[in-house]
């Protein structure tokens, strides 16, 4: 039995699919523009270029989330015949991805802040405030901690029940 997905875990997958969709319009829109009017939006390329940052970002959370996250794997080809090896090799890349996306989420949150108290904006797009540029960074480096922790709790949990499931003897004896 299949069991049905918690809201928190689309959200990347929203922002992705929004973000995406609304770069392919508004560039499809200013190429369009460009070729057939001879103009352009000023402020197009700084949007669309701000939906990259988001799509981006939330893109790394969903792959710490998936067990895809960017960590060196040599080891583990090194490795590869003994799974404890490799098992305590992936733990150790997951420890140092939590650690460095927090301290990131701080580097990046205090850049984000002293932003917010500048009151500086995008030079194209004159309404929409500087730290809105950098927010993702905060948010997507803290989704990468948070996800590979929420990923390590599910495979405990998940292990435990089935070891429990196991020993009353209800796994597959039905």
């Amino acid at each position: 039995m299949r069991t049905k997905e918690p809201f928190y875990d689309k959200i990347e997958k929203v922002i992705i699919i929004v973000m995406m969709i609304g770069m392919t319009v508004l560039t499809f829109f200013t190429v369009c523009s460009r070729y057939l009017f001879g103009f352009t939006l000023s402020w197009a390329e700084q949007l669309e270029r701000l939906m990259m940052i988001y799509m981006f970002f939330a893109g790394m959370s969903l792959a710490s989330m998936q067990d895809v996250h960017y960590r060196v794997t040599v080891m583990t080809m090194v490795f590869r015949k003994s799974p404890k090896a490799v098992n305590a090799i992936m733990w150790i890349g997951d420890i140092a991805m939590v650690i460095f996306g927090l301290y990131m989420t701080y580097l990046t949150g205090s850049v984000t802040a002293s932003l917010i108290e500048s009151h500086s904006v995008l030079p194209s797009l004159t309404f929409v405030p500087k730290w809105i540029q950098y927010l993702p960074g905060s948010i997507g480096m803290l989704g990468v901690s948070l996800r590979i922790i929420q990923r390590r709790y599910r495979e405990i949990k998940g292990k435990k029940v089935s070891t429990t499931l196991e020993m009353e003897g209800g796994a597959g004896n039905d």
